[in-house]
């Protein structure tokens, strides 16, 4: 049994009304055009029968407004049926004008009436049609057939006007009803949508909640790279954030969150899924990673991004956090068994004294301790200017002797001792502390290059590794450019030395900086050339001047046919281009013999020097000079 909405049956109801009125009009005009046609043809029988017909269905106009609108569609259909059916009889038969009534009579019981007046009609019709043709065709029953003239034109003119008429209140309505169901259609689905918002994302945040979250990762679950077989969850739970909704407010806590959680997007990849656990704790899913190292820097960026102050309605707010990690398949594959995992590594975190990030696997935390633990000591190392510079003689191969160094970072930590860059220079590029690094290296070599000078060594340059990062985050030459001017060194003896990889991502920041610093007469070489996206392109887009070929080439050039090849490659091409060339990791006078009668330019390596302390660099210099004088 269907239900009804009484509210459509309502609406239904008094559109009906409304059209039967207006097809009533209609037919009555009809009606009496017709009337006035027949009187003019002296046909008054015909249209004495178009009078009565015309004033028998007035009561359907009463009906209709007193509300009696099923009544009123059955009567009229009705009669109006057996009212043109007699005159068909009476008349032309098949070919009589009535017929063309019959079907307007169909579209009008469409339009008006209900499924119990429309069957019985349309069989009545065929009945009729079949019924006359018969009798005719049999002899039984005959109809005068006249010969047609204007003015059954005429009345098949009004007959099919008051057709189309009601097939035009027919199509309006099935469009407004289209409309009608398609705004519905609209209404439903920004239901739907705002109830899937309800159900499945965090009202404060926007954030998905954990119900989505799991979702997501069921679906990337099966969708995971065999090159990327690794996923992490990642629980993260604000440290002591009970005190800003008991001193501000929890409309300042609200907004605090939200800025947390878009701070929390920024700090993972487009994909990967951040969402809000409840209160102050939030689970970021890190999909697709080769190694947990991964996700171990993601934890550590959001340490060092939320132990900076966000400013909320005028309040500089901090608060730390603490991070627990779990790993799929190492901890499991199930969600909620690695969000469990990654909730007991949080409150392990937690108990080690908050603003740290374990991971489930306690074999795993010693490693990730450690990362933290030198993140904090080269802030101490910054402040206490821990770290000093080795410089690694640079031989021209034509002249036989130094003209310039690399420095390279050493850090002289209180208690581990000296510290090689390789262990500690991706963990400051990771937690953004290169920046401060990278300055105080270029400042101190560049006052070291100017003492050299200043002690008769006016030749020498001094060489930079400078990270990708210092490029990347804006505001080097105005760097470079304070600590020239602060050292009072001549801009073209100091060398920058890039990776491939930085060039290789051609910015517009990176090409004005570049464009800057080469105004003000500063060099730059490629490092490690060779090992990365090496593009003969960007060469001379960027004036390079210098390509140092990486170690590796150098330190197997008389033992393998191919990377003897590859250097002697790399130095030719230099030559065509006339850019110079510098060959990394010389220990053999071999090695050092080899590159020279390839064409290399200059040489750096155990061969001739290990990196030295400033002193003892001065001293090699000097005693060299002084073997030249005695030469002479």
């Amino acid at each position: 049994m269907t239900n009804h909405d009484p509210e459509i049956d309502l609406t239904i109801l008094l559109m009906q009304g409304r059209r039967l009125k207006q097809v009533y009009w209609a037919v009555q005009f009809t009606l009496c055009v017709a009337i006035v046609q027949r009187i003019y043809l002296d046909d008054h029988s015909l249209a004495y029968f178009l009078a009565a017909l015309s004033l028998l269905t007035t009561p359907t106009y009463f009906l209709t407004k007193s509300g009696q609108i099923g009544r009123a569609a059955n009567y009229f259909l009705t009669l109006l049926s057996f009212g043109f059916i007699y005159m068909m009889w009476s008349g032309q038969g098949l070919r009589d004008e009535a017929m063309l009534v019959l079907p307007a009579i169909i579209v009008f019981t469409a339009l008006i009436g209900g499924r119990t007046i429309f069957l019985p009609l349309l069989m009545l019709f065929c009945t009729n049609a079949l019924l006359n043709g018969y009798l005719n065709d049999a002899g039984l029953f005959h109809n005068d057939i006249t010969t047609p003239g204007v003015h059954s034109a005429i009345l098949v003119i009004l007959i099919i006007s008051v057709t189309a008429f009601a097939v035009w209140l027919l199509a309006n309505d099935m469009m407004a009803t289209t409309q009608k169901l398609l705004h519905e259609t609209q209404r439903v689905q920004s239901s739907k949508d705002e109830i899937e918002k309800l159900v499945n994302y965090d009202q404060l945040t926007g954030l998905p909640n954990r119900a989505l979250a799991r979702t997501f990762y069921e679906h990337s679950f099966h969708k995971r790279s065999k090159n990327k077989p690794i996923a992490a969850i990642m629980f993260v739970d604000l440290d002591n954030f009970k005190a800003i909704n008991d001193s501000l407010g929890h409309q300042i806590g609200d907004k605090y969150l939200q800025k947390i959680a878009s701070t929390l997007q920024d700090c993972v990849r487009a994909y990967d899924i951040v969402c809000r656990q409840g209160g102050d704790e939030f689970v970021i899913i890190i999909d697709e990673i080769r190694h947990i190292n991964d996700a171990s820097n993601v934890a550590l960026k959001i340490l060092d991004i939320l132990s900076h102050s966000i400013v909320v309605d005028g309040h500089n707010l901090t608060t730390s956090c603490s991070i627990g990690l779990s790993f799929c398949p190492h901890d499991g594959e199930n969600f909620d068994t690695l969000l469990k995992k990654a909730d007991l590594a949080m409150y392990h975190a937690k108990s080690l004294g908050k603003n740290t990030f374990c991971f489930y696997d306690e074999k795993m935390n010693v490693e990730a301790h450690e990362n933290i633990q030198l993140v904090s000591d080269l802030r101490a190392a910054i402040v206490e200017e821990q770290f000093v510079l080795h410089y690694q003689p640079k031989y021209d191969l034509s002249l036989g002797r130094i003209i310039g160094a690399e420095a390279l970072i050493r850090w002289q930590h209180p208690q581990r001792g000296m510290i090689p860059p390789n262990l500690f220079i991706a963990i400051a590029e990771k937690s953004g502390l290169i920046q401060q690094i990278g300055q105080w290296v270029m400042k101190e070599a560049c006052h070291t290059c100017v003492n050299w000078h200043k002690a008769g060594f006016k030749e020498m340059h001094v060489a930079i590794n400078v990270s990708p990062l210092q490029f990347k985050r804006g505001g080097i030459e105005e760097v470079v450019t304070n600590i020239l001017t602060d050292s009072k060194l001549p801009a073209n003896k100091l060398e920058i030395e890039m990776t491939e990889g930085l060039l290789i991502d051609d910015t517009e920041t990176l090409r004005n900086a570049l464009t800057n610093l080469r105004e003000l007469g500063v060099t730059f070489s490629i490092d490690d050339f060779g090992t990365g996206y090496s593009n003969l392109g960007y060469l001379k887009k960027f004036d390079i001047e210098t390509l140092k070929i990486d170690q590796s080439f150098t330190q197997k050039i008389n033992e393998s046919a191919n990377e003897k090849a590859i250097v002697e490659a790399i130095i030719q091409m230099a030559i065509k281009l006339d850019l110079k060339t510098v060959a990394e990791g010389v220990e053999t006078i071999e090695q050092a013999e080899t590159i020279k009668s390839m064409g290399c330019t200059m040489g750096q390596g155990y061969y001739w020097s290990k990196p030295l302390p400033n002193e003892d660099f001065l001293s090699l210099i000097s005693a060299e000079q002084n073997t030249e004088r005695s030469s002479v």
